[in-house]
């Protein structure tokens, strides 16, 4: 095999099956986006670099609320049409033809995000193009469309008793292999501000369509993010709708809550934070999620109790009974989640049923925090696990790292009526974690209940109505049938704080068939998560997928060519695949290597043995947690939780009040960056320092930055620190200046703090 290694990438799986990324040569990504929904094209050149015929087999991932509507083959002038067939037939139609000598492409469903296409017969130094039609709704959130490219693939982790397909796996290609370079287009029809991106750089023209293209070259080793801006007189809701069989019509709506500006909803709260440290963790993931757990615990209520669980292929807690928030418990939280560090296999299966199985406070609302990039094939598993145990918790999830299972943990978030944030390397912690305290602090609507007025509405979805939460809107993709002539209408109730509120969306006529795919896209997936009977489920999958031309995991795409090759028999090459950005090799089981090392992971071997976490309970001068025994090492679970740690206070020898001096004194900081590093350092109290001046001037800082207690994203940390603020001036501990800036405040919001 000189002739492969000499091209200098080839990586082999097993002796009979190479795997490399030289046949896939480029991916280029046209789309175009009307409102809420976008029609996607994704073009894959394929070439045979080889002196012998190859058989492409090719992983790769997709928005997992897509509708893939189209695809296509292309080889020199010759253009073949795929169609969709039940799985087993495409299957066979696809290997006869490979027999044969024919020219054929698979194009199949593995999960709700990830598919293969497999290309056979692609003769010496030919090239084959692979053409993907999608469509999908796309996300509003905090005033804003994202649309989601992903653009790279994280090695799942296999739980050891749990079956798995072998198709979920990918041979990860060498740190210094070539790599076929992708190409972004996008059309924006409509009145939007500029794109932007978190993720890549990206070239802008203004014009009847916006156009959007991708900056540079770049390899598909982390998702592609962008987001946009609607117009600021774009009324909400928005609704689209179209004809279907029958007459009946299809309709999309995006339903934003009235956002709440006064107070926090009071409530007893209990949070539960699981944090994923398993070796797909390692690097800026692990990071994330340790920046992330300490700006939340800073962001809690003193009235708020909290757990922490770390898991890899072992459970272990901070502590085994819910802790108070008190400075002491944050700053000892905050050392033991330092020394927890990215190692194992991602059992995740028990890490839900463990967070859910925690003994239930009746006089407190739960809140469920997982911190994960869902790298594991046990989706099914764990979503059953979350359907069966959720109880009334709220689900909320956190997908960190470049290219997360954004399937698996926006799943976990919906079943669990919370929310999904999705943080790349370089997006800002801090603005996602005040986001989620905004929404578990103002709850928009809960218990929501929907009641059309002049239609019937049947098959509507999401079937498990979600919580509203601020900046975040209801989708709803449904069929429906007018009554009469008049106006249709869909009002939405609920609760806030315990009080009725209800408001409406209209839905007009229209016409955009890509919501028929939309929703029968939205159908099939509900059909798949049924349990109670299989073969009826399959079934009306196979007849949806069929009837809107979909592939689904029932129903495939095969294209054949009509010509015979004259090569011999091909041979299977895997296409391999990128780390993605800023992961480490050694949490996968190797270092690296060079090109030509064996780097396909099945990553189903019992992981390595874990080291134990070092905790700092002998730092003298410090907070901490002080083991009073060692239990031998066991299954966790509700039934044994009494306490293990006990609090021992000893006063840590800090200098906050200098360190901050600095911060205030640093020249040319941003407003908003200011604010952030102020963020991190205020204490659990409210105050800056215990200092009633370094507080108000804090306080200011926000204000300066267009941050109060009714407006921007510290809403709850400003009016604890507000509250503080106010008690120091009656106590004599503030002067003038704190009332001013009090003052200004009241003036700013209409809230009395005096």
């Amino acid at each position: 095999m000189s002739e492969e290694f000499s091209l200098g990438a080839l990586i082999l799986v097993q002796a009979d099956q190479p795997a490399s990324p030289l046949p896939l040569e480029l991916t280029t990504v046209s789309g175009d986006i009307l409102g809420g929904a976008a029609t996607v094209r994704i073009a894959q050149r394929f070439g045979n670099p080889f002196k012998h015929p190859i058989e492409v087999e090719y992983l790769f991932p997709l928005p997992h609320e897509a509708a893939i509507s189209d695809y296509a083959i292309t080889i020199g002038a010759r253009r073949i049409q795929a169609q969709v067939r039940e799985r087993e037939a495409a299957r066979q139609a696809y290997a006869d033809a490979q027999a044969e000598g024919k020219r054929a492409s698979l194009l199949e469903q593995q999960r709700p995000s990830l598919f293969t296409i497999r290309v056979a017969n692609i003769q010496p130094g030919e090239k084959i193009l692979c053409e993907v039609q999608y469509d999908e709704a796309l996300t509003f959130k905090d005033g804003q469309y994202e649309f989601v490219f992903p653009m790279g693939l994280t090695p799942r982790y296999h739980t050891p008793t749990l079956s798995h397909p072998a198709a979920v796996d990918a041979p990860l290609a060498a740190p210094d292999a070539s790599i076929g370079p992708v190409e972004v287009t996008l059309n924006l029809r409509g009145a939007f501000a500029d794109p932007v991106s978190p993720t890549h750089p990206l070239v802008v023209a203004r014009g009847e369509p916006i156009t959007v293209t991708l900056a540079g070259k770049h390899i598909p080793n982390k998702d592609f993010v962008m987001r946009f801006a609607a117009a600021v007189d774009t009324v909400r809701p928005q609704a689209w709708a179209t004809i279907d069989d029958g007459g009946s019509e299809i309709a999309l709506l995006s339903v934003q809550p009235p956002r709440s500006t006064g107070q926090a909803v009071a409530a007893q709260r209990e949070f539960v934070f699981v944090i994923d440290r398993s070796g797909s963790m390692g690097g800026d993931p692990m990071v994330q999620a340790r920046n992330a757990l300490k700006t939340c615990l800073r962001m809690l209520g003193a009235d708020d109790r909290f757990w922490i669980l770390v898991f890899d292929d072992q459970l272990e807690w901070f502590a085994r009974v819910a802790m108070a928030i008190t400075q002491e418990t944050v700053d000892a939280a905050d050392r033991w989640i330092d020394e927890v560090d990215a190692r194992g296999g991602t059992e995740i299966l028990g890490a839900i049923s463990a967070a859910l199985a925690l003994p239930v406070d009746a006089e407190r609302r739960r809140y469920v925090v997982f911190l994960t990039d869902g790298a594991v094939s046990a989706e099914d598993a764990a979503l059953r696990e979350v359907t069966a145990k959720r109880g009334s918790a709220r689900i909320f999830t956190f997908g960190l790292g470049p290219s997360v299972n954004r399937y698996l943990i926006d799943k976990m978030a919906a079943l669990g009526r919370g929310w999904a944030e999705f943080l790349g390397v370089d997006d800002d912690i801090e603005k996602a974690i005040t986001r989620f305290q905004d929404r578990v602090s103002y709850p928009a609507l809960e218990d929501i209940t929907l009641e059309w007025h002049g239609a019937n509405a049947w098959d509507t979805y999401p079937n498990h109505l979600p919580d509203l939460y601020v900046g975040a809107p209801l989708a709803i993709v449904t069929r429906l049938a007018r009554q009469g002539e008049g106006a249709v209408t869909l009002m939405i109730r609920g609760q806030r704080g315990g009080a009725p509120v209800e408001f409406s969306a209209d839905v007009p006529p229209g016409d955009l068939p890509l919501l028929r795919r939309l929703w029968a896209r939205a159908r099939i997936e509900a059909l798949s998560m049924q349990l109670a009977d299989l073969e009826a489920a399959r079934q009306q999958i196979i007849e949806l997928a069929l009837k809107y031309g979909l592939a689904s995991r029932h129903t495939s795409f095969v294209a054949i060519d009509s010509e015979v090759t004259t090569g011999g028999k091909d041979q299977l090459v895997q296409v391999a695949l990128p780390l993605p950005e800023g992961l480490r090799y050694e949490g996968f089981g190797t270092a690296g290597g060079a090109a030509g090392a064996a780097l396909h992971f099945a990553m189903s071997a019992p992981p390595p043995a874990p080291r134990p976490i070092v905790r700092p309970d002998r730092e003298a001068g410090n907070h901490f947690f002080r083991k009073r025994s060692a239990p031998a090492a066991r299954a966790q679970s509700s039934a044994d939780f009494e306490p293990e740690y006990e609090r021992a206070i000893t006063l840590p020898p800090l200098d906050e009040r200098e360190e901050l001096k600095q911060i205030f004194t640093a020249n040319n900081v941003q407003p908003e960056i200011l604010v952030k590093l102020l963020a991190r350092k205020q204490k659990i109290n409210g105050s800056w320092a215990d200092d009633a001046q370094l507080t108000a001037d804090a306080l200011a800082a926000f204000m300066q930055a267009g941050h109060t207690t009714v407006a921007g994203d510290y809403r709850v940390q400003l009016r604890k620190a507000a509250q503080w603020l106010a008690q120091a001036v009656k106590d004599g501990r503030a002067g003038a200046e704190a009332e001013a800036v009090l003052s200004a405040l009241s003036a700013q919001t209409g809230e009395t703090f005096l």
